[in-house]
């Protein structure tokens, strides 16, 4: 609800541009992207256990030091649109 105050044209003329801008400057933020990291993990459960055979622990280890490996899951970032909250509020001088 606006308050009317007895001030000058050009006081009130001032204020009401400044509100404008504000509320301008407020919707041009509409959109921001943000990054968020998935992983991907091995759907199949029924993959061997390869834990005790030293010669696929070391390969296993040096594929995931130099990431070159095909055997290697590498994430994947993927960019989500968020939408940010726009809703303008009224200015109203104070008048107390």
């Amino acid at each position: 609800k606006w308050c009317y105050i007895n001030i000058s044209s050009k006081t009130q003329c001032m204020m009401e541009n400044i509100a404008e801008e504000i509320v301008k400057a407020t919707k041009k933020r509409s959109i921001r992207k943000r990054k968020s990291i998935r992983y991907r993990h091995p759907e199949s459960s029924e993959e061997e256990d390869h834990s005790s055979d030293p010669d696929y622990m070391e390969k296993l280890k040096r594929a995931m030091s130099d990431g070159m490996d095909k055997d290697v899951i590498i994430p994947f970032v993927q960019t989500l649109e968020t939408l940010e909250d726009t809703t303008s509020h009224e200015i109203t001088p104070d008048t107390s």
